[in-house]
């Protein structure tokens, strides 16, 4: 059953802003659960490659935010970005989580999603200077 399709739309020039004004380590600590803060932390010092890994965080993980309210209520760290072996495809990870409450269902009738059943199909591009995150959220069964 499908819950929900999100979109994200990011302009780099804005985020390099924003990394200008808050800095690398704040922005990280924002977006990033555990695992990704540690990958984050072994990325070599080069401009270019924190902001294309942080942006890329940041629209696919808003996308996905989208895809999924009203049903689970998430943050920024709810979620695990990772690279498929072989394909290099996207693989978003529901990790960290707040179910909704029936009070908080907006009339959907369906507000006993169980995250273990929830399926993140995700896409991202970056290109002419701008990060689009595409994820559709799924209910097996």
């Amino acid at each position: 059953m499908l819950l929900g399709i999100g979109i994200d739309i990011l302009s780099l020039s804005r985020f390099e802003g924003v990394i200008a004004r808050r800095g690398f380590q704040v922005v990280a600590k924002r977006i990033c659960c555990a695992r990704e803060l540690d990958e984050f932390g072994a990325l070599r010092d080069d401009p270019g490659l924190r902001i294309r890994y942080l942006s890329g965080r940041w629209a696919i993980k808003e996308a996905a935010y989208k895809s999924l309210y009203p049903h689970v209520r998430t943050t920024f760290r709810s979620f695990d970005l990772r690279k498929s072996k072989g394909s290099g495809q996207p693989k978003l990870h529901l990790i960290g989580h707040t179910t909704s409450k029936p009070e908080q269902s907006h009339g959907d009738g369906d507000s006993n999603i169980d995250v273990e059943e929830v399926d993140l199909v995700a896409s991202l591009s970056h290109d002419a200077g701008v990060v689009v995150g595409v994820v559709i959220a799924q209910r097996r069964g």
